[in-house]
């Protein structure tokens, strides 16, 4: 896998890494969830080696540049996606988004449609779908504005979710705060509670996939929404909202089924 670095238009660089295989498979881009960085998909796409891929890291995560804190919002991200896409002179591919990334893929495609094939969303986050939204939402804006003048002095340490013990939910979350800026890590965090992420909405073919042991998600009222729509399909693994580190090969067949 070859590590490459792009420019947005606002003089941020962002880091991402490409596999090409030099076949006519679809590309597949591999968006991050909040305060984690692109090695988090390394038990996905060990079965989807023969797919041509991409995988970002968003800005302020992994080895990408920050930037101004008010500019790390769901459209934003998606831009510099766009920017990454177009840097390696693509014009259509498949998007496959966990927790942030699944928004940011969401906007993605309302903002670019003609250059998406189709989308897979996992673990979704966002107000509309969690339990208690609005106290956790609360709970994030503090410690936002209590963490922010501490959290921009700290070093950080890039993190390698490959890492067999980084598996387990406590060392996934110790590998995001010490590879992450509490306090974007935070912002990822109050952009996905202001972002509505209307399934109703998605024109394109999409797969859904959610834990069955998703405390944060409610399940019920996502299906329900989705239910009619036939061109949205969804696929319930055994797994809490980590999946793709808790059901990696189960999610990895999924997405294979669906592309």
């Amino acid at each position: 896998m070859e590590q490459k670095h792009v420019l947005t238009d606002d003089n941020i660089k962002l880091s991402y890494t490409v596999s090409k295989n030099l076949n006519q498979k679809p590309y597949l881009v591999f968006l991050h969830g909040a305060g984690s960085n692109h090695t988090i998909w390394h038990a996905i796409i060990k079965d989807l080696s023969q797919y041509n891929m991409i995988l970002p890291n968003c800005r302020g995560h992994g080895n990408s540049a920050s930037g101004k804190l008010e500019a790390m919002t769901i459209r934003r991200h998606a831009k510099d996606i766009k920017t990454i896409i177009d840097n390696e002179k693509l014009n259509r591919v498949i998007l496959i988004g966990n927790c942030l990334g699944a928004s940011i893929a969401r906007e993605f495609t309302s903002m670019f449609p003609k250059c998406v094939d189709k989308i897979i969303l996992i673990s979704l986050f966002s107000r509309r779908f969690l339990w208690l939204s609005s106290i956790s939402n609360a709970i994030n804006n503090m410690a936002y504005l209590l963490i922010k003048p501490i959290s921009m002095r700290k070093r950080l340490h890039f993190q390698d979710y490959a890492d067999p013990r980084k598996k387990q939910t406590l060392f996934s979350l110790i590998a995001d705060i010490k590879g992450t800026h509490l306090h974007v890590y935070s912002k990822a965090i109050k952009e996905l509670f202001r972002y509505r992420l209307r399934l109703e909405e998605i024109a394109v073919p999409t797969l859904l996939v959610q834990g069955k042991q998703d405390l944060l998600a409610k399940n019920s009222r996502i299906y329900k929404i989705i239910r009619d729509m036939k061109n949205i399909r969804p696929r319930l693994v055994n797994a809490h909202h980590l999946i793709c580190r808790n059901a990696p090969h189960e999610c990895a067949a999924s997405i294979k089924d669906f592309i």
